[in-house]
């Protein structure tokens, strides 16, 4: 039966491997013979590729290769994919109920090296499953806003999730709802070469020695790892120079 989702998988190529190759791994594992596009910084063989020119990472590029990606697509909904995220093939099996609306799941854990931490209420791209035109639409009228770059903090601001800041740049108002709570399907490696950096703990985080999507954090954290060279004595990824 023809997929009607495409999983849109960006990456702008700083996360050493084999990190990187584990990650892309479990995304096919978990995907089967689901359409995958993906929006790279170099060449890469991963489903249909597309390469953008070199710049800098920044949030507004990663935006960009996601409007590329969709564009590109010709499903129904999209599924983004990120370069540190794990996720099951529960997740993709998703479709959003209506096509006014940007679903975002509520089950993704952070992997720390020694557990998994949660942040309730806190929506990521990575997670987000999508009409196609919804979000074509979303970003084309960013874009029109702000078709270079952010030079000013007020031009970074409105660069998030879509559903946030629609208010602060005057668009439309952008309805959100939520898929797969009270689940850990999703896990988001926290590390240092992200474009946010290692991300701090909250006193609202939960945390969980293990999960049943994903077995014993310690463990899945030294399996992502293992002979990786670009680690420090504490464990954590350290990030390579960016080449422009």
């Amino acid at each position: 039966m023809k997929s009607n989702l495409t999983v849109l998988f960006y990456t702008c190529n700083r996360i050493p491997e084999p990190f990187a190759a584990k990650v892309r791994a479990q995304l096919l594992k978990a995907i089967g013979d689901t359409p995958l596009i993906s929006v790279t910084h170099r060449s890469m063989e991963f489903g249909q590729n597309i390469c953008v020119v070199m710049c800098p990472p920044s949030t507004w590029l990663l935006y960009r290769q996601i409007l590329i990606g969709a564009l590109a697509a010709r499903t129904e909904y999209i599924a983004c994919a990120e370069d540190d995220m794990l996720a099951t093939p529960e997740h993709y099996l998703f479709r959003p109920p209506t096509n006014d609306t940007f679903y975002y799941s509520k089950g993704r854990w952070w992997l720390e090296k020694d557990s998994f931490r949660y942040r309730p209420n806190r929506i990521v791209m990575g997670t987000c499953i999508v009409n196609r035109e919804l979000l074509i639409g979303a970003l084309e009228r960013r874009f029109a806003k702000f078709p270079n770059p952010p030079t000013t903090r007020e031009e970074q601001t409105g660069w998030s999730e879509p559903g946030r800041y629609w208010w602060y740049w005057k668009l439309p108002k952008e309805k959100i709802a939520y898929f797969h709570e009270d689940t850990s399907t999703v896990i988001q490696v926290n590390h240092k070469c992200g474009l946010g950096g290692m991300r701090r703990s909250n006193e609202s985080d939960t945390y969980a020695d293990a999960l049943p999507e994903w077995g014993n954090a310690m463990s899945l954290y030294e399996d992502l790892f293992v002979v990786q060279k670009n680690v420090t004595s504490e464990g954590i990824l350290t990030c390579p120079s960016y080449q422009f």
